[in-house]
């Protein structure tokens, strides 16, 4: 079985192919998006916070000598305790002891506001086990109306 060494939640995860070293770019703990527009769509209409993002993460091989390749998931629970969108990959630990994972999204769905929860699991023949979580805080930026000029 794989096993999860570390997570996170960031604006970009780079590798360069010369050093192979990994850069993470704006680790995210809170974000402060602008409020979404009234939806009048649909209850299941989530507004999404478009920006640049990824989640980034290193696997290893819990018994050196066993080489695998690991079916994982990343879900996100919001602060309701909904799911949204699932990511699904495939860790490949077959070639090296370690292999890193970088999911990029082109947003992140945004139901209100509160504590947003990435959970990371493992499939076990037709389950799912929860590895690790990272979680992140969203509360609306402050939005500043400009006063109307005045007349003189």
């Amino acid at each position: 079985m794989a096993k999860i060494v570390w997570a996170v939640f960031c604006q970009s995860a780079i590798i360069d192919r010369t050093t192979n070293n990994l850069s993470i770019i704006n680790q995210f703990d809170e974000l402060h998006p602008t409020p979404p527009p009234t939806l009048q769509q649909k209850k299941k209409s989530v507004a999404v916070a478009a920006f640049q993002c990824a989640l980034a993460c290193v696997w290893e091989r819990e018994k050196p000598a066993i080489s695998e390749t690991v079916p994982v998931r990343i879900r996100l629970v919001g602060p309701d305790k909904r799911a949204l969108p699932i990511a699904e990959a495939f860790v490949d630990l077959r070639k090296s002891r370690r292999s890193r994972l970088i999911t990029n999204l082109p947003g992140l769905p945004i139901i209100g506001e509160g504590t947003y929860t990435f959970i990371y699991e493992v499939r076990f023949g037709t389950r799912w086990k929860r590895v690790t979580d990272v979680s992140i805080s969203v509360s609306y930026a402050k939005v500043v109306r400009p006063e109307k000029p005045t007349q003189h």
